[in-house]
């Protein structure tokens, strides 16, 4: 009879009755989607209401006692307070559903039992967060020095410590030629490269740094000696009797080969045998030589670079790359001449009461750096050495 009355096959909302106890009173009631509508309804419900209780109550006399009025508002809008507590009930769920699916599916290394499910290499040592202030000079030296008087303690010991059991295990296996890599960019390998130079160089070893990074080249900016000329520059000069490409940083001890534009085709310029021929040279000349490679986890650089080295060092940035990443990355290294000696965590986080140099888990305050100026500009002439011309490829 409703429906009739609306004209209409459907009901776009409900109605209800109830009836107040002890009386003779009876309520109705009507929801839906709009006031206009909740206003309709009723306005049907009171015209077949005596005809729909006449089969319940016989003959009745109906009576309306408040006229009905179109709402200005919806009747069941929560209050302010119930919001509130609602929606912080609900985004405190939210948040630890989040949390707890983060912690499940968060395989990232971070320990060295993550480590020890995936390989046996072995543990070197960490070196800590360090938090730098914004540097005014975009051309400064973007890299922390344990030379520097102005980083912290926990990292000069740190990166003293790694020095110290590196060079003892590089002796173990005599071993001169040390590839330093990772599985992903931004792990920190050029500025571990650049402190071991630093390291042993003040030990009185006669070092050699090279930016095999052909990609990248951005060693020397990082050195503060802009310029110079990278591994396919070298190779691409026809006449090499004057060529100068090694630089001895007088300020840092060690020497340096490095370019600032990257090759064109790094793949062949690393295969070449005139390059094998200037490292094994280089190999005769000095006593340990560092090659910043990039990460192998990403190009075969490293890989082409490993069967010259003697060994690697594998760089891990706490809590950046899944351990199925440095698994992938460390058996692209297989099977090459030189073999990974150990990794190291790099930029691992404080932990209270705990310090170590090198064996155990680290963890330091939270440190702060004044500006960084760059007070190597580019080397003046005395500060550069030359490349014998008798060694120079053909």
């Amino acid at each position: 009879m409703l429906l009739e009355n609306l004209g209409t096959d459907e009901l776009d909302g409900t109605i209800s009755a109830e009836t107040v106890e002890n009386s003779n009173m009876v309520t109705l009631m009507a929801d839906a989607p709009t006031a206009e509508e909740a206003r309709a309804i009723l306005d049907a419900a009171m015209t077949v209401y005596p005809q729909v209780a006449r089969f319940v109550l016989g003959s009745i006399e109906f009576h309306l006692l408040d006229d009905i009025e179109t709402p200005t508002e919806p009747y069941n809008v929560w209050s302010v307070p119930k919001i509130v507590l609602v929606g912080g009930v609900g985004g405190l769920f939210l948040a630890s559903m989040i949390v707890c699916l983060m912690a499940l599916f968060n395989n990232t290394v971070k320990t060295t039992e993550d480590m020890e499910k995936i390989t046996s290499v072995e543990y070197l040592g960490a070196l800590p967060t360090v938090h730098q202030k914004a540097r005014k000079n975009s051309n400064a030296a973007r890299y922390i020095s344990a030379l520097d008087p102005r980083s912290t303690h926990g990292f000069r010991e740190s990166v003293r410590a790694l020095d110290a059991r590196l060079r003892t295990t590089l002796q173990e296996h005599e071993a001169k030629a040390l590839l330093v890599t990772s599985s992903a960019a931004g792990e920190g390998r050029s500025t571990v490269a650049i402190n071991l130079a630093e390291q042993l160089a003040q030990s009185g070893k006669r070092v050699l740094l090279v930016d095999m990074d052909l990609r990248g080249q951005k060693d020397a900016k990082l050195l503060g000696c802009s310029g110079g000329m990278s591994a396919e520059d070298v190779l691409n000069i026809k006449d090499q009797k004057e060529i100068r490409f090694v630089r001895k940083l007088k300020s840092r001890g060690f020497y340096f080969w490095g370019g600032k534009k990257p090759a064109e085709k790094p793949v062949r310029t690393l295969n070449s045998k005139p390059l094998r021929k200037i490292l094994d040279t280089f190999r005769e000349r000095v006593d340990y030589i560092i090659l910043d490679t990039p990460p192998c986890g990403v190009y075969q650089d490293a890989a082409i670079l490993a069967d010259w080295a003697d060994a690697i060092l594998f760089v891990i940035r706490y809590d950046q790359v899944t351990t199925s990443d440095v698994s992938s990355a460390l058996s692209l290294l297989d099977n090459r001449k030189a073999s990974v000696l150990g990794y190291i965590f790099n930029d691992y986080p404080q932990t209270s009461g705990s310090y170590g140099y090198g064996y155990g888990r680290y963890g330091y305050g939270k440190y702060g750096y004044g500006s960084y100026g760059s007070k190597y500009t580019e080397l003046p002439e005395e500060e550069v050495v030359e490349y014998d011309p008798t060694l120079n490829p053909v």
